[in-house]
């Protein structure tokens, strides 16, 4: 091979890298045959048959890819989100499919079934996929000519649109001493049992044992069920490393997540609700990992008996199942059986 010739190929390798690093997966292919075809009197001069060549350039492209995953600056592609409707629109909530026995198979989904509950505000429910959401994720509702994503955002939204004129209940403004109170209290929530349902569905061994058997329920097809399962548990072992509580052993992590459970039950203490008699958002959030945690039928038995060493808590999350989703469980059921 000549010099000219080996360095027309060393510069087919660095465009096929070039251009697998800047675009979409699903395009790169096509860009790569391309740049084979256009170069393809080089590829015949050096006497390299055209599908070891291929092989090579899809290498190399592969490289591009990784290069791209290393470096990529992640951007929110997602428009400003409304903070604010008309009441008189309908609400539409977007959940993953229906699991029987929990509000939703998603904890942060069941954080708007129980608001809104709660708020005694009419909504209806269209199962979706992640992707169709403005964020990437569910769970986010469509009211009127508005598309608002993620809990946190549509608890707000909710309570602009529909506080005005409330004196009591969850819709009902605070003071700043108790607003602090709830977001500390949510944020108390937050900080460690979002992340053990993740560690007990999908990296304890028991729970992802479960977790095709959960994919198959909420639609997946029974060939793919173990590949995404698979695949789910990577990127989630990930997430855990990267906020930190992935680099701790069982033990320490299980200390971490009781001490919180500790705090919360103490916090509760023999009220209904942990505020006092009427429910806050700080009640929605707990209630969806709570309900999640005891009900869904898909979690480690581990984190399940952490969960029952608190009664109050177990308590509490039955007197909301019973309360405000009896008529949703009921219907689940009839649904299951027939």
């Amino acid at each position: 091979m000549s010099a000219t010739q080996y360095a027309a190929l060393v510069s087919i390798a660095a465009t096929a890298v070039a251009i697998s690093s800047r675009s979409p997966v699903t395009l790169w292919p096509a860009a790569l045959q391309r740049v084979l075809d256009d170069n393809f009197g080089v590829v015949s001069a050096c006497k390299i048959h055209a599908s070891i060549t291929t092989l090579i350039v899809a290498a190399l492209g592969f490289l591009g890819l990784s290069i791209k995953g290393k470096f990529k600056v992640m951007k929110p592609k997602a428009p400003p989100t409304p903070l604010k409707g008309t009441a008189a629109e309908s609400i539409v909530l977007y959940d993953f499919p229906s699991l029987p026995g929990v509000a939703s198979v998603s904890h942060s989904v069941s954080k708007i079934h129980a608001f809104l509950a709660f708020a005694k505000l009419p909504y209806t429910t269209k199962s979706t996929s992640p992707d169709t959401g403005p964020k990437g994720k569910l769970p986010y509702i469509q009211h009127g000519q508005n598309t608002v994503p993620d809990s946190v955002f549509i608890m707000a939204y909710l309570r602009n649109t529909y506080g005005k004129g409330q004196s009591s209940g969850i819709l009902a403004p605070m003071d700043a001493g108790k607003r602090a109170r709830v977001d500390s209290c949510m944020a108390l929530v937050e900080q460690t049992l979002p992340y053990a349902v993740g560690y007990y569905r999908v990296i304890d061994p028991q729970g992802f044992r479960t977790l095709p058997s959960l994919m198959n329920k909420l639609g997946v097809p029974r060939l793919l069920c173990g590949l995404i399962a698979a695949t789910m548990r990577s990127q989630v072992s990930k997430l855990l490393y990267l906020v930190g509580l992935g680099r701790h052993c069982r033990q320490d992590f299980d200390w971490l997540l009781q001490r919180d459970l500790t705090a919360l039950s103490a916090l509760l203490g023999s009220q209904v609700y942990l505020f006092g008699d009427e429910p806050t958002d700080a009640d929605a959030v707990l209630f969806a990992n709570l309900d999640v945690i005891l009900h869904d039928g898909h979690m480690s038995p581990a984190l399940v008996d952490q969960v029952k060493q608190h009664d109050n808590l177990v308590r509490y999350t039955a007197h909301i199942r019973k309360t405000f989703f009896a008529d949703k469980l009921k219907e689940q059921a009839a649904l299951r059986r027939g």
